[in-house]
């Protein structure tokens, strides 16, 4: 109950090796450790949800975590948008105020006002915590936080969006809809996925006249379940986009949330929900992969499919590899089809409006700040919207590294790895 904001940067987690890129099985194996989790689309989404955990966190005395994908978003040069100190306090008040205990626990607790950290080790009114309990008090006090704490947070956090909306003019929600009202299609994502989602949907619906979606889930914890249920209702289809591996699971942890909610509010396509595993450990993630997608017909049902993975690439040429690959044709005739990987360039391109720069550099270290410092210099210069990516590549020693910035106006949107 410590009124805690902690940030993650999502690394995936190591496997039969580690690798330097973004994965969210870290996230998902600590959902459930009791905070209230928060998935940034971007660095502007990561700085709002701060300020907005850090009312929810000293309101309803439950911790918060802010998640932020790695070379995406932690390690990304983007344009903010800070608040004022006026506008600091006006949302969470100053610090020696005390705090109106918003429900009857904690009147019962602390009074009808209290400290933002709360005097748990009070002489007149002693509690034990952290000590070894028997059985039935252990349950009983693991299980009471429910009801008399976690039963609130969902309240709070849509209070703090509201004042949050009502002082800065920037509005979250739990769930985002990008053309999903008639779609028939729908790319369920979550962290920086959510962005490039919607440049494939918008592409897609361009140049292959499927009707795609996006819903953006920025909220893990308390999971939105009745509002992901009443989005997907009436869809045809439903592809969750998940960047984790979940080995011997059936389906990956969101796509088993998603089949929940589905069942909750019996509604929408339950049978094609389906999971579609992209960008492991920083595979790439781009508009033609989404696209192929979104487009490809007979895609294999029941299964979690492989974005940018192809199980039977003939590329090579080498007379060995292509004896493997029939061996691996024969032995496993289903698994070719489930990686998904389209051919040819990204049809991703930047708005005209934009501008792409490019930034080779041989140091992995101080040479790693050049991006940012570009990024920085020319936001001065002309404001709008900035979006870097880091290269991870795990390069040779001397070899040559390309990170990338793209500048341009309101509507620029992070378009994937495909785009250079």
């Amino acid at each position: 109950h410590v009124p805690l904001v902690l940030h993650v940067g999502a690394r995936a987690a190591t496997a039969h090796g580690s690798a330097p890129g973004t994965g969210h099985e870290t996230v998902h194996s600590c959902a459930d450790a009791g905070f209230c989790v928060l998935f940034a689309a971007n660095v502007q989404e990561a700085v709002d949800f701060t300020y907005i955990g850090r009312r929810v966190a000293e309101e309803a005395l439950v911790p918060v975590m802010v998640v932020m994908d790695g070379e995406q978003t932690a390690l990304a040069a983007q344009d903010v948008r800070l608040l004022s100190p006026a506008q600091v306090n006006g949302l969470l008040g100053a610090p020696d105020d005390p705090v109106e205990s918003p429900t009857e626990a904690q009147r019962l607790l602390f009074g009808d006002t209290r400290r933002r950290v709360p005097a748990w080790h009070d002489l007149d009114e002693p509690v034990l915590t952290g000590a070894l309990f028997d059985a039935r008090s252990f349950a009983l006090g693991a299980l009471a936080r429910g009801p008399f704490f976690d039963s609130f947070v969902g309240q709070s956090l849509d209070n703090a969006f509201g004042k949050f909306a009502r002082k800065t003019g920037r509005e979250h929600r739990a769930v985002s809809r990008y053309r999903v009202d008639d779609a028939a299609t729908v790319l369920v994502a979550e962290g920086s996925a959510i962005e490039t989602a919607r440049c494939a949907a918008d592409y897609i619906r361009k140049h292959h006249k499927v009707k795609v979606g996006v819903l953006g889930i920025h909220v893990l914890r308390p999971f939105p379940a009745d509002e992901i249920g009443a989005a997907l209702q009436g869809r045809e289809r439903a592809f969750v986009l998940e960047r984790v591996n979940a080995p011997l699971a059936g389906d990956p942890p969101l796509t088993r949330e998603v089949r929940a909610s589905l069942e909750r509010s019996r509604s929408g396509p339950r049978q094609a929900c389906q999971s579609v595993v992209y960008g492991v450990g920083g595979l790439p993630l781009r508009v033609a992969d989404l696209t192929e997608l979104c487009t490809r017909k007979n895609l294999p049902a029941g299964v979690p499919l492989f974005l940018g993975i192809s199980f039977d690439d003939p590329s090579g040429g080498q007379p060995k590899r292509e004896v493997l690959l029939d061996a691996l044709r024969r032995a496993y005739p289903d698994v070719a089809d489930r990686g998904v990987r389209a051919t040819g360039e990204d049809p991703a391109r930047i708005s005209p409006k934009s501008m792409m720069i490019a930034i080779r550099r041989m140091d992995a270290g101080l040479g790693r700040t050049l991006v940012e410092a570009a990024a920085s210099l020319f936001h001065k210069l002309d404001e709008g919207r900035v979006r870097s990516r880091l290269s991870i590549a795990w390069d040779g020693w001397g070899d040559v590294q390309t990170d990338w910035l793209v500048l341009g106006d309101d509507n620029l949107v992070d378009p994937g790895d495909g785009v250079i």
